[in-house]
Order: C-alpha cells, then sequence, then structure tokens
C-alpha cells in the first residue's frame, strides 16, 4: 500500500507532484496540511490534528475526510499524530508533502519524521524542486548527472560513509556537523551511499 501525508509547510503545485500525489491508496493530512493536498486536487480520507488551522468553511470542502481531533495541548504535534495513523495502515512506500518553509521549527520537525517510519517502509519527502531522505543503511539514488546531492549526518556523533556517482568521492570518510556534505554533484545516473556507521539524511535536488 502506498500512503501519502500532507503537512502545513509551503507547497508549490506541480504536474510531479500531482502525479505522485495521485497514486496514493490512502491521504492523511496533518491540519492545514489538507489544504495542501486540495492545492494538488487530492481529497484526504483523514485529517488529524486540533485542526486550529481550519476554519469551518474550509472544513466543509472535505466532504470524505474522516476528522481525527485532539487537544491544542499536547506532546506530539499534528504532523507527528498524523504519521502515526498512517503507519497503522501498514504502508510499504510514504511520501511527505509541505515540510519546508514556513517557521523553522516547525521545519526541522516535519524532517525528523523521517527518522520515525521504519527503515522496512520506503519514504521520502518531497517538494517542487527536492526529495529528502533519511537512511541508517546502504542506499541507491536515482536521478540524472548534475543533480546535487547533501549528504547530512543525523546527529552530533556523524556518520561514516563511502559513496560512488558523486563528484567528491568519500571513502570510508566521516561526515560530522559541518558543510562538508553539502552541494556534491552527481555524476551518474545513480549514486550507492555505503554508511558503515551513522545515519544521514539525503537531500537531492532536482
Amino acid at each position: 500500500m502506498y500512503g501519502v501525508l500532507f503537512l502545513g509547510g509551503e507547497l508549490k503545485k506541480t504536474r510531479r507532484l500531482i502525479t505522485l500525489a495521485q497514486k496514493a491508496d490512502v491521504v492523511v493530512a496533518a491540519d492545514h496540511g489538507a489544504l495542501n493536498a486540495l492545492k494538488l486536487g487530492i481529497q484526504p480520507d483523514h485529517i488529524v490534528g486540533d485542526l486550529d488551522s481550519l476554519s469551518f468553511r474550509n472544513l466543509k470542502k472535505f466532504k470524505k475526510a474522516r476528522r481525527h481531533r485532539y487537544p491544542a495541548q499536547k506532546d506530539k504535534s499534528d504532523g507527528e499524530l498524523a504519521l502515526d495513523l498512517l503507519l497503522s495502515k501498514k504502508p510499504k512506500e510514504i511520501i511527505i508533502f509541505g515540510t519546508i518553509g514556513g517557521r523553522p521549527d516547525h521545519s526541522l520537525a516535519a524532517l525528523m519524521l523521517l527518522t520515525k517510519i521504519p527503515k522496512t517502509i520506503s519514504a521520502k519527502m518531497v517538494s517542487h524542486d527536492f526529495e529528502i531522505f533519511f537512511t541508517q543503511s546502504d542506499s541507491v539514488i536515482p536521478g540524472k548527472k548534475g543533480d546535487l546531492l547533501s549528504l547530512l549526518p543525523q546527529d552530533s556523533k556523524g556518520a561514516i560513509v563511502t559513496t560512488s556517482g558523486l563528484l567528491y568521492a568519500l571513502k570510508n570518510q566521516p561526515l560530522r556537523y559541518s558543510s562538508h556534505g553539502l552541494s556534491n554533484k552527481m555524476t551518474e545516473r545513480k549514486v550507492t551511499v555505503r554508511i558503515k556507521r551513522g545515519a544521514l539524511f539525503i537531500f537531492h535536488k532536482i
């Protein structure tokens, strides 16, 4: 099953994003993310959160959505609650929309949602010009020559990484909190990333 999660960050309407969203078997929106779903012509199956960002007039636009309302004071974000619901549906693949833009703390919290997804599930965040992955194991990133790829460690312990298909190759090399992994360039149509230790966020500018 293919699941889609809409968050409330900035989202530009593109044909690629519409196509990705239309493939979904189940669509979950976190509060204002429901409006992002509508922007792509998608009706959510579930809307999750305190719903403080959706007026009564806006809520009337969602005819088929089941609403899961939570109190405003809670120990999880609307996005995390929405992801929990989506994970309960046992998807094999998850794509998350509307993650970046607006408040920077919200953007960072959205990014961290990737770390909650079991590694047995294929998952990524998408925008009009980026795809973002989180990996703790060897990965292959398809693309085209000249695409930019940034590799950033999950935490301050860093990661030890070997790559192929990048202009600046890493060979069993440590990546720590720094700009070391920024803006590498694809020299092949796919990049292989092997992780000896740690975990990475991979940002692919497409």
